[in-house]
């Protein structure tokens, strides 16, 4: 009795493990959003960093103190935007390269 063996099967092309151009793609931009999310969080540390070096006192008479908080706030919305664009895109279909950072 002969028995026939079937072929081993190929991966479809874009399947798990395998690099497409629009994969490859999609990589670069996680990676840059990544970046982004990094120099934004280092950005809004500092800009902290800075508000709290300011001379007391820290409320809302002093406006030295308050000029730099309200950057931070600002740095803090950009670092929420760019986490939410890292976010959107390890979450779009096809990608598994969400990684925490």
């Amino acid at each position: 009795m002969m028995h026939f063996g079937f072929p081993e099967p190929r991966p479809l092309p874009g399947g798990p493990g395998q690099d497409t151009p629009c994969r490859e793609q999609h990589t670069v931009e996680i990676e840059q959003l990544r970046r982004a999310v990094r120099e934004a969080k280092q950005a809004a540390a500092e800009s902290l960093s800075r508000a709290m070096e300011a001379p007391g006192p820290h409320d809302t008479t002093n406006t030295v103190f308050v000029a730099l908080f309200e950057a931070h706030c600002l740095d803090r919305e950009v670092l929420f935007a760019a986490m939410r664009r890292l976010d959107a895109a390890c979450k779009a279909p096809g990608n598994s390269a969400h990684k925490g950072d």
